[in-house]
């Protein structure tokens, strides 16, 4: 008894572990997925943001660019407006010509003697492509300092004439990444096209000029984001990055992984402490309970012996609750098999009135089979031939029938099932078709759907004998109709390209035609009429009657001696 507990407590509580395991698992990836989708947003942010610090230095260079001394080439009179301008701490504008020379520069006086581009490859750029362009991290030819330059072509006469250019102090790009306000733990980095680091958000002095980690890089590269790296201090780290538009930039956004996995870590400290807590209550309370329940659940045991050989059980031992409900239960279970032994007797009747209605509805089958050969063999005249072919067409219209009802377990019907299955035999070259104009969903009870399916079977087997398919150009359309208003459903039958008929209505009918206008106006019910009008063009019937369950008299006779109709055809 007491191992059972204790298994049961297991099984009860490491599901549940395991349940809270996975639980902080998946919350934890879903963190981690919109973190990641924070690291990609952000680096798209400072992109655009790197991107608009650009084109506010691009676009005052292509003011200056525009100036009149230039164009009349009054170098002099240029540096003196560019000291008039207040440019940014550290910024310094220059102009170079073709060959990298430095022609004036904004912080030196003019006709210093100043000395080449420290980055040519920029000014060589600007003369080819005639486009403004964004250099990568070079360090100035005196000052030495980590700088990065704009330059803008100024043209002469439809030409380049000269490469204006900024120079900006990469720290100074610092200012734009730490203006977004990255949460607490994140940092952000800004690389160049070479994959050096211009400015980053955690000590940016020591990380200019340094290349990127390479696990960084080959990210970059690969165009791969989210990804996995590690930081200038070897720490592991999950980052995103984000082109800068215009230029060979790239924003980097990362976050350590042990800032990633926090979460997950307290969530499953806090699941197995919970859990472990769970866990040694139940074992304890288990080993308690073992102790009060092993007697009466041995008298249990014995009382269910007894009952077994059915004899009454014997009292439980009062003390524990569940032991004596379970000895009430052994109790009731021996009333419970009283009621069964009840219930079996009712069941037993149950099936005598199935098998009755069974039985029922066989003679009801065979009296109609019985009917249907009786009339064959009178319309026969002796021919043998002539009864084997109608009266087996008839049987099987009628199996076609029970077909039906059995699948809707003699429920019912659709109008347009029934129509459908009674014609199916005529139904596959095309020569009859069966159009639904909104009566085909009506709902027909299970004696109405059997007498329709005789009825178009009639009508189908006198058109191919005498009507529209017995010619190859005769077409049979059969129309389902529903009246909303007065809940009435309405079968057209049309006949054309048949032999011409003389538009009287016959004298005398055969069976089917007795079927149609007695029998079938019979089992469709009160409210229900056929009408056959014999028009030379062909055979027109129309069959209209009501669902199960409803009435009307605005159509025939429904006040007609239908059982007489029916002995009479």
């Amino acid at each position: 008894m007491r191992a059972r507990l204790v298994a049961l407590v297991l099984c009860v509580v490491v599901p549940a572990l395991l349940v809270s395991v996975l639980e902080a698992v998946r919350a934890w990836e879903a963190g981690r997925a919109a973190t990641e989708r924070m690291l990609t947003a952000r680096a798209e942010a400072l992109a655009s943001a790197v991107r608009r610090e650009l084109d506010l230095s691009r676009a005052t260079l292509q003011a200056l660019a525009t100036a009149p001394q230039l164009t009349t080439g009054d170098l002099a009179g240029f540096h003196a407006r560019l000291q008039q301008i207040a440019l940014p701490e550290g910024t310094r504008v220059l102009l170079t010509d073709d060959t990298g020379q430095i022609l004036l520069h904004s912080n030196r006086p003019f006709g210093t003697a100043l000395p080449k581009r420290g980055d040519p490859a920029l000014a060589s750029r600007v003369f080819a492509t005639g486009e403004p362009q964004v250099s990568d991290l070079f360090f100035g030819s005196e000052s030495r300092d980590p700088l990065i330059a704009l330059g803008v072509p100024v043209r002469l006469d439809g030409r380049v004439a000269y490469d204006l250019a900024v120079g900006i102090r990469a720290e100074s790009l610092h200012r734009v990444l730490v203006e977004q306000r990255l949460p607490p733990g994140w940092s952000a980095a800004l690389v160049d096209g070479r994959g050096v680091l211009l400015s980053r958000t955690i000590n940016p002095g020591r990380a200019v000029g340094q290349p990127a980690p390479a696990a960084s890089a080959a990210a970059i590269a690969a165009g791969e984001t989210p990804f996995s790296s590690t930081s200038q201090d070897g720490a592991p780290i999950r980052a995103a990055h984000a082109a800068v538009p215009g230029t060979g930039w790239t924003v980097l956004v990362a976050i350590p992984v042990a800032r990633l996995e926090a979460p997950l870590r307290g969530a499953l400290l806090v699941a197995l402490v919970v859990n472990g807590g769970l866990l040694l209550t139940g074992l304890l309370a288990a080993l308690w309970h073992a102790r009060r329940i092993s007697g009466p659940l041995v008298a249990l045991s014995d009382g269910a012996t007894a009952l077994g050989r059915g004899d009454a059980p014997p009292p439980v031992p009062r003390g524990v609750r569940e032991a004596s409900a379970a000895g009430r239960a052994l109790s009731d279970a021996a009333s419970d098999l009283a009621r069964r032994g009840r219930e079996r007797d009712v069941a037993e009747r149950r099936r005598g009135l199935l098998v009755a209605e069974l039985n029922h509805r066989v003679k009801n089958t065979l009296a109609t089979v019985q009917s249907l050969a009786a009339q064959t063999a009178k319309r026969a005249d002796g021919d043998i031939g002539r009864f084997t072919h109608d009266f087996g067409g008839r049987l099987q219209a009628l199996a076609r029938a029970h077909d039906l009802l059995t699948a809707s377990a003699w429920e019912g019907s659709t109008l347009g099932t029934a129509a459908r299955q009674a014609l199916a035999p005529w139904s596959g070259q095309g020569r009859l078709r069966v159009v639904d104009a909104g009566g085909g969903p009506g709902l027909v009870g299970p004696h109405q759907a059997l007498a329709l399916v005789l009825g178009l079977h009639e009508l189908a087997t006198n058109a191919a004998k005498h009507g529209a398919l017995s010619r190859p150009e005769g077409r049979v359309v059969v129309r389902l109709y529903a009246d909303a208003g007065g809940g009435v459903l309405r079968l057209d039958w049309a006949e054309s390209g048949g032999p011409t008929l003389s538009g009287a209505q016959p004298q005398q009918g055969g069976f089917g035609k007795r079927l149609l206008e007695r029998a079938l106006v019979h089992d469709l019910g009160e409210g229900s009429a056929v009408r056959l009008r014999f028009e030379p063009e062909g055979l027109r019937a129309e069959i209209r009657f009501l669902p199960v369950g409803q009435k009307d008299t605005a159509f025939g006779a429904p006040n007609e001696d239908r059982a007489a109709a029916v002995v009479a055809a």
